[in-house]
Formats: structure tokens, sequence, C-alpha cells
């Protein structure tokens, strides 16, 4: 049958306007391919700036349907003129421009068309979000009412929480954020799909919000509404009328590791929330740090390595569970495949210590570091102005760090845009230091540097990057981006395609979420990589969180028993490579797992995931100073009470209240790592299992008990909880005991 579509595209070097135009479709012929065509034929002779991705397809609607009722749907029914009305802001009185961005614009004609009726596209599913969505459904049908979702860049989690809002029929969800722009996500895809077209969405920033969701709630239809987390004089009052509207709801709190996680924050909200309200802490990274005064008794992670191997092997669920979503097994293809790379620059640091001997010499120690050259920039220009020809230029006469040769890059694949991060210790001064190093030793480079000290802000760098990039795509330069924090949280250049770590250590959640932004997708069969500068890396760890991780959330998902089996399944689909003279080589699982237990890694991911909230403040205080009366008294306590463990503390609120400080959990956490890291003592005692081993403890007496406790600084029946409870996760901990 032919068809009649509309269709709306943007340059990107004028965000603030869009052109919006129809096309008749034959029967036979595909869509997008003849929207293409009338875009080719729009734009005349400058056809390249389709080859150039210039010109951007926001997106298609077909309008058919519409088309009929107005009695237009014949070739040149002008159905878009009819349109236009509703978008506004056209620019001149006939042509096909609106001065409105593309995001905007299509926000607008999504309403439009779903208010008239006009079916718009049906969202799939990715396998892994039909499964996510299947996974908090099941909880909450199970009586779990705060959930944790820690859902990896790119996972697409507001589509998804859309599907919780209609599979769970909550009569309001009311979705929380400190971060603004979310909100302007949420609108996109929630106008976007016909499973959301009947949906009711409101900014409690209107003045009328309490008017329109009272008519809503009344009329039977489910309401979303965004209400902000930023301090303000109206936001208690929001609140409070929010939690008491009579009606089921579902509180989505978006970002909720950033801003929302803190107490003054997030207070408010658990005082606010009844007994049946369900809470979903929506987060990319640091699920522990959303949780850390909830009381938590659900938690969900999918990790950017899953959504590779769904690639890489498919989806792998034939469940139909959800009502009113599929899993479309197209919708992967949309994921950037990744390399990461570990780069060892210790030939670099040996040329600057013969031009300069006492080059990452402190106090007569020579330890190499980024901190030192982020301190002292000047001084280590000559190490830092060799990197970087050694990398990006391949001078030095050093393959391992020439990175075109270690990724196979051709030169003939045109204008690179790479990202570099340096240590977040690095001042705004020395920032402006660092740049014109950059620019005098890379001269076919356009440096752009992310930093308030040019006078950029989290919100205008996204802007102020991309006007940067078109900038130098047209004087055919290549583009080196330089931050030292900036940048790293909504941040989206779909051109970068290297991503450069040149920091020594960090938190694994901010690691995380600076290698997202190499995530963004752009051309087809994009890669983006990623590569870790190291001065050692025997110890560079960057990798080993995320890689770990994914390790059990395959296991646990694919009912693998042993998990060292998980991470060789991961890494056969996950690329991990070292550079070497002679090019790249992949490690392979078992080296990989004998370089993570030679860091710690898997240590310091234990102490990360073990689920604090569960932990009583006694628990805490005894790990955090070794006070074993402390938790000799609370497991009397506990006993008394006839509890075989100590639990989870809560007050009328609804908090979970451990009552430690934030200096007493990072005590508590070194405590945790502390045992993971000496789990030999245990073994020492015998046994092929760590539970054989506690046993023959038991059944020797006090003495080696109190051995124990004496070599830990904690009481032995604490030691023998924490793991025998798998609170010292089991999985990590069995790779040690062997």
């Amino acid at each position: 049958m032919d068809k009649m579509y509309c269709y709306l595209w943007y340059e990107k070097d004028k965000l603030n306007e869009a052109k919006f135009g129809e096309r008749w479709v034959f029967d036979g012929q595909d869509p997008e391919s003849e929207v293409w065509k009338r875009i080719k034929s729009s734009v005349g002779v400058r056809k390249d700036l389709i080859r150039d991705g210039t010109i951007q397809l926001e997106c298609i609607w077909d309008v058919t349907e519409y088309a009929n009722k107005i009695g237009r749907n014949y070739i040149h029914g002008k159905v878009d003129d009819k349109i236009r009305p509703v978008i506004g802001f056209r620019k001149g009185s006939t042509g096909e421009v609106h001065e409105l961005s593309a995001s905007e614009i299509r926000v607008k004609v999504n309403k439009f068309l779903a208010k008239l009726g006009n079916p718009l596209d049906v969202a799939g599913l990715t396998q892994n979000q039909y499964s996510a969505a299947e996974n908090v459904i099941a909880a909450i049908a199970a009586g779990k009412r705060t959930i944790v979702a820690e859902l990896c860049a790119r996972f697409g989690k507001t589509i998804w929480s859309g599907g919780l809002v209609c599979e769970t029929n909550s009569q309001l969800t009311v979705v929380a954020s400190y971060v603004l722009t979310s909100f302007a996500s949420f609108e996109k895809d929630l106008t976007s799909f016909e499973q959301f077209k009947d949906l009711v969405l409101i900014d409690t920033a209107n003045d009328d919000y309490q008017e329109v969701v009272d008519a809503a709630v009344k009329q039977g239809k489910q309401v979303v509404a965004f209400l902000s987390m930023c301090s303000g004089s109206n936001r208690q009052k929001k609140i409070d009328y929010l939690f008491g509207v009579a009606a089921s709801r579902l509180v989505i709190i978006d970002e909720a590791d950033f801003g929302v996680h803190r107490a003054n924050q997030s207070t408010p909200l658990i005082e606010a929330r009844k007994d049946n309200d369900v809470v979903v802490l929506m987060t990319g990274t640091n699920g522990d740090k959303a949780a850390s005064i909830w009381p938590v008794d659900h938690y969900l992670s999918v990790t950017y390595p899953e959504l590779l191997i769904e690639k890489r092997l498919g989806s792998n669920g034939t469940s139909k569970t959800l009502q009113y979503f599929d899993v479309d097994p197209k919708r992967h293809d949309l994921v950037v495949d990744v390399e990461f790379y570990q780069m060892n620059l210790a030939s670099v640091v040996e040329i600057a210590r013969t031009a300069e001997p006492d080059a990452f010499v402190q106090d007569g120690i020579f330890l190499p570091g980024w901190s030192k050259f982020a301190a002292q920039p000047v001084k280590a220009k000559g190490f830092f102005t060799n990197m970087l020809q050694a990398v990006f230029e391949g001078k030095g006469g050093d393959d391992s760090l020439n990175v075109d040769y270690q990724t196979g890059r051709k030169a003939r694949e045109g204008v690179k845009v790479a990202m570099m991060f340096l240590p977040g210790s690095t001042t705004n001064v020395n920032l402006q230091e660092i740049k014109p190093i950059a620019e005098q030793a890379l001269r076919g480079f356009n440096i752009v540097l992310v930093s308030g000290a040019e006078d950029m802000s989290n919100a205008t760098a996204e802007r102020d990057v991309k006007e940067a990039i078109e900038r130098a795509e047209k004087n055919n330069q290549h583009v080196l981006i330089l931050s030292a924090g900036m940048a790293q949280r909504s941040f989206s250049i779909p051109e970068i395609t290297e991503l450069y770590l040149a920091y020594d250590t960090g938190d694994n959640g901010a690691t995380i979420q600076k290698m997202s932004r190499t995530l963004t997708p752009h051309t087809s069969g994009k890669i983006g990589r990623i590569v870790s500068l190291s001065f050692d890396p025997n110890r560079d760890d960057k990798f080993d969180a995320m890689m770990i991780e994914t390790a059990q959330n395959y296991k646990r998902n694919h009912g693998i028993k042993d998990l060292k089996q998980a991470l060789r399944d991961v890494l056969h689909t996950v690329d991990i490579f070292k550079c070497q003279a002679n090019g790249s080589v992949k490690i392979e699982v078992d080296e990989y797992l004998d370089q993570a237990l030679a860091r710690k890694s898997i240590d310091r991911v234990i102490g990360k995931i073990a689920p604090w909230n569960e932990a009583s403040p006694d628990m805490i205080s005894a790990l955090a100073d070794g006070n074993v009366d402390v938790f000799r008294a609370a497991r009397k306590e506990a006993a008394a009470r006839g509890k075989t463990h100590l639990n989870v503390v809560k007050k009328k609120s609804g908090a979970n209240k451990t009552d430690a400080s934030e200096k007493e959990l990072k005590l508590a956490r070194e405590m945790i790592v502390t045992i993971s890291q000496n789990i030999d003592i245990i073994r020492y005692y015998g046994g092929n299992t760590i539970e054989e081993a506690f046993a023959l403890m038991d059944a020797d007496g006090t003495s080696i008990q109190d051995d124990v406790t004496n070599q830990f600084g904690v009481d032995y029946n604490l030691v023998k909880e924490l793991v025998l409870t798998n609170f010292i996760n089991r999985d990590l901990l069995d790779l040690k005991f062997v």
C-alpha cells in the first residue's frame, strides 16, 4: 500500500533550526531510503553535507492515517503544511524550516499525532532491556519496594523506564532528578512510541501541574510527573503534593548517584514515600553511592560489555512475560563496538629521564605517575610532548605507542576526534599550561580544552566542543579534547572514537563514566577505542571492575556455576589488548585473571559491592575501628532478640539508618578489602574450601579463633559471618581460595 510520510532533519552546525517535510512512498519502497532521496534533492549541490554527516535525520513518521482523515493521502498532499502550525516558529511564510531544535519539534509532532490517534512507532526492546524489566517486575511482585537499577551507558534507560510505567500500570510516576537535562530525554522518548501515547506528561515547574495531575488521575490516565531535586522554595511543596495523591505510585530517581544521593536531597523523598510506593534508583554507575541512605531490597546491574555480548551472540531469551513490549532482535545493532587497550609508557619515561635525570623523582624516590605530571606540567613538558607525538604521530621509534598501528586505523579514515582525561587533581591553571604544550606537540591537531578556565560549564561544554569539531573538520584537522573532570557525564559527541585515560587511580564509577564518552553512536560500524595510558600496566586496574562485574552478571543470568568460566565467556566477546612492539595482542582469560589477582583488583571490587545497606551500625563500627567489644556486645544483643545475625535498622521514614559517617564507611570498606586480601590467613588452617577451613577452626577451639581475631583486628565470628553469609562476595573470594 502506498503511504504518506513526514520527516525531520537538521544540520549539526545549526542546532536551533530543522527542516520538516513530507514524502509519498509507493508500495514496496523503503521509507528511509525515499526520505534520503528527498533530502539529497533539497540540498542540491551540497550533497557533501550528507556524506560528511553534517545533515542528521532526526525522525520519520508514517502519517497515512492522519492524511486519510483530512483527505490528503496522495502525492503532494501537503500534509506537512497542515502540521506546521502545531510546530510554530516557521522561518519565512512558505519555507519548510522551523527555528526550533529538532528534538523540540519531534516532541510537538509526536504529541499532535498521538492526540489524533495516528499510530506512532512501536518500541521494541533489546534482550537486556527486556530481561531487566522482567527482573524488576518480578522483584516488585515479590514485595520489593526499593530497587537499584545500575544500567550502563547506551542501555536505553528512558525507554526502559517507560516500559516499567506501562507494565506496572502505575497511576502516578514521579521522575525525580538533580540533572534537569534528563527530563528532555524522558519527554522525547515517552512521546515517540505507540505504547506511551496515552501517558500524561507534566513538568512540575509548570504553574498548573496540580490541576493537570488531579484531572488525569480522576480520568484514570497514567501520569508521569517530572520533579526537579534542585533546592528551591517550592520543592518540598511539590513533594508533599505528589506523594499525597491517592494513587499507585512509582518513583524513578534518575542519575541517582549524582546530587540526589546526598542526604539533604534524598531525605525529603524518603520521608514522603508511602509504604507501598515503589522506588527505582536508576543510575549508570556507582549504584552503591545511589543506595547509600535508602533501604534497598533489590539490586540490578547491567554493564556495557553485556550489551556487546548480546550484539555479538544475539538475543538469548524466548519468554513473553511483558504485556506491551517484545524483543526487537535488531535493536542491539545500535550498540557501539569497543576495544580496550593497555599501553605502557615506560619507554617515554626513560627518554624523559635521559634528558632530565630527576624526572618523576620525589624525595629521592623514582615513581612515575600522572599526578606528578599534573602538578608540574611545565617541568614534565618533555615527557608529555614525547608521549603525545609517540601515540598520535608514531614518533620516537616505539611502535607499541603508535595508536594507529596498534588499533589498525588507516590514514585514509580521515579526521580523528579523540578525548583524553587527565587526573582530577589537575588545576585550571595547570590545564591552561597543558593546552599550549599539546598544541606545540601536535601541529596537525586542534586542541580543545574542556574546563571552567575556558568559560565553559557542564551545560555548555557539549555545544562548545561540537562547534570546535565542526571548525576543525572544515580545516581537515584532527581534534584532541582535554579534560580533568568536566564532560564525563551527559556529554555526547558521536565523533569521538578514541578515549585516553591519563590518570593513575580513580573511582571506578567515574572511570566508567569517562569511558562512556566514546560510546555515542555515529556512523555504521563505529568502534570506540579506549586506551589506558599506564606507567605500570601490571598495576593498571581501570578495566577490571567492569569486567569482573560483567562476569558476575553473566554467571547469574546464564546459570553458570564457575565465575572463572563466566569470565572466560565474557573475554571471548569483549576485546582487551596489550600494546606491543609488533602490534596489539589480545589478553587471554587466564593471563587476565592472574593479573587481576596480582593487582588486587578483585579485592577492591569485593569492597565496592558489599551490601552496606544491610550492615548495622555496630557491624560498621566494628569493622571501622576493630573494636571487638562493640561487635561482641552487638551479637549478644542480637541473640537476645532471637536474631541469628545483625540486621538493618530502620526508622519510620523508611531510611536505612546505619548512622555511620562517610569516614566510618570508608574504613569499614577498607577492612572488607583487608580481609579479602588476607584470606590466606583462613586458608592456612586447612580445608579445601572456605567452609571446611572455618569448620576446622570451630572444632579446634578458641586459641585459633583468637589468633584470627588478633590477625585481622576484628572478631573471628564477624569474619566468619561476613564470609559465610556472602557479605564478602563468595564468587570473587573463591577465585582467590584456590
